[in-house]
C-alpha cells in the first residue's frame, strides 16, 4: 500500500468515527428530557427554554428597561441586597429570552463580597454589570466599599 493511500484510509476512518460520535451526541442530547434523566424528586420540565446571547446594546437596553435597579436596597438583615438584585435580573433576562449569569466577587483576604451579573454578548464578549445601577463594570477594578 502506498503511503498516501494509507493516510487517506486513516483520514476516512477518523471521519467516520467523528460522524458516529456526533450522531450519538445529537441523539443523546435530543432525548435528555424524554428519558429518566432527572432524579425522581425533580419534576421534568414542561418545556425546554432556549436562551440566546444578546448583543451589547441589547444587554444595556434590557438593563435600562426593567425596574430592578430602581428597587430599594435594604441591607438590614439582608432583606434585599446585591444578591437579590442579581438574582432578579437573571430571572427577568431568562423571561426575556437572553442568557444572564450571576457572578460573585470577593476581595482577597476579605469575608464579604458583591454580586453582579454578566452577559456573554455576541459582539463584545463577556460583559459585567452592576444590577443595582445598570453600570458596566470591570471585576478586576472592583473594590468593596
Amino acid at each position: 500500500m502506498k503511503p498516501d493511500t494509507t493516510m487517506r484510509l486513516i483520514g476516512l476512518r477518523n471521519l467516520i468515527f467523528l460522524a458516529i460520535t456526533i450522531t450519538m451526541v445529537v441523539m443523546m442530547a435530543s432525548s435528555v428530557y424524554y428519558k429518566d434523566f432527572f432524579p425522581k424528586e425533580i419534576e421534568k420540565p414542561e418545556e425546554v427554554v432556549f436562551l440566546r446571547n444578546p448583543t451589547y446594546a441589547e444587554a444595556v437596553w434590557f438593563l435600562q428597561h426593567n425596574d430592578i435597579s430602581e428597587r430599594e436596597y435594604v441591607g438590614e438583615d439582608n432583606k434585599y441586597v446585591c444578591y437579590h438584585f442579581s438574582r432578579d435580573t437573571a430571572k427577568a433576562a431568562e423571561e426575556y429570552g437572553i442568557r444572564c449569569y450571576v457572578v460573585i466577587l470577593f476581595e482577597e483576604n476579605k469575608d464579604n463580597g458583591h454580586c453582579i451579573v454578566a452577559f456573554e454578548t455576541t459582539d463584545y464578549g463577556l460583559q459585567y454589570f452592576n444590577p443595582q445601577n445598570d453600570k458596566n463594570i470591570k471585576p478586576s477594578e472592583w473594590v468593596y466599599g
